[in-house]
């Protein structure tokens, strides 16, 4: 044995002895065995403790850890046991760009993971309506996130490899700038998308009214949001457009407020022009859900006496104001009728002198 022994320490391979390739050996055989048992006895016990407890955190973080792959256990194994034995520096630089390579895309994908789960979260406790939309924002900003993980990892690989990182930055910020120039416009509406989402002036379903164009929000994407107008066409409009316009959201609006002018004409008697205020509120306030607010004498027309009413209907459903619109306009002309008062309308009178 002690025979096998000096063998195996005079006998060398690449700069190292056999009893430093076995030692090496028996480091990865007890390194892999241990992070096995790691994954598979102990996350797994984990796994069943997170499931008892409220918490839905660490079930995700421990699903996350448990989702490394095999290939990480591998290279971590492989690391510790080329430790014990002396490498060139190519083999060096090599092995950490491989290792450095591996760690960092499960380390990503475990973050990857964990940024998921937030985003589950997130959606899960916003509208139906608007989970499409966050969803879709919060992966762009996952993805830039990863990005730069990425970014970060690569540079520090061209440094290992003894490349002179500072240029290349440089380069990367001028490439960039380049790029968004390029792409000015396409960053300015996928801006604007975060800009909606963080704000939210408005979500799918709502009836908006921006500028002269108003419609129900059908989608919103990363570069254009879609309208269905009241006449059924689909108003595509760019996102940089909406956010730098005044925005009018109709869903916001607890109830509305209607003004209606009315003109009775001069002819009419100071009695029944003071039943005006009267008959009017007499009307609005018969109607269901409507909240009179006052009746006035406005103004002296060129042609008529006009009696300003102002009342708020508690609904915000357009078809339903218009229905108790036109049932107030219907009672008036039916009690002013009753009453002799007379509506007035654009007349002219002739005075013929002998």
């Amino acid at each position: 044995m002690e025979d096998l022994l000096l063998l195996w320490q005079s006998y060398s391979f690449l700069g190292n002895t056999i009893w430093q390739y076995i030692i090496a050996l028996g480091y990865f055989v007890l390194a892999l065995l241990v992070l096995h048992i790691f994954r598979s006895v102990v996350v797994l016990k984990l796994q069943k403790l997170a499931k008892k407890t409220e918490n839905t955190f660490d079930d995700a973080v421990i699903a996350c850890v448990h989702g490394l792959r095999a290939r990480f256990y591998i290279v971590l194994s492989v690391y510790l046991a080329s430790m014990h034995v002396a490498l060139t520096d190519l083999g060096q630089n090599i092995l950490g760009v491989v290792v450095l390579l591996i760690v960092v895309s499960e380390v990503a994908g475990v973050f990857g993971c964990l940024i998921d789960f937030f985003i589950d979260l997130y959606v899960a406790k916003m509208p139906k309506s608007g989970r499409e939309h966050a969803r879709s924002m919060l992966r762009i900003l996952r993805g830039a996130i990863l990005l730069v993980v990425w970014a970060l990892a690569f540079l520090v690989i061209l440094s290992n490899l003894g490349i002179n990182v500072t240029a290349l930055i440089a380069s990367m910020g001028i490439g960039g700038i380049a790029i968004a120039l390029a792409l000015q416009n396409v960053l300015s509406d996928i801006f604007s998308s975060f800009s909606i989402f963080i704000d939210k002036p408005f979500q799918i379903g709502d009836y908006i009214v921006i500028g002269d164009k108003d419609g129900i929000v059908k989608s919103i994407g990363l570069k254009t949001t879609r309208l269905e107008t009241l006449r059924g066409e689909v108003l595509v409009m760019p996102n940089t457009e909406i956010t730098g316009a005044t925005i009018e959201n109709f869903r916001q609006m607890r109830r509305r407020r209607d003004v209606i002018t009315i003109g009775i004409t001069y002819e009419t008697g100071a009695k029944k022009r003071e039943n005006v205020p009267e008959i009017v509120a007499g009307v609005v306030g018969s109607q269901d859900g409507v909240e009179f607010s006052r009746c006035h004498l406005k103004e002296l027309g060129a042609y008529s006496i006009d009696f300003e009413v102002v009342y708020y209907i508690n609904s915000r459903d357009f078809v339903e104001y218009m229905n108790i619109r036109e049932a107030i306009l219907s009672g008036f002309l039916v009690e002013f009728t009753k009453r002799g008062i007379d509506f007035a309308y654009p007349t002219q009178r002739v005075q013929l002198e002998k």
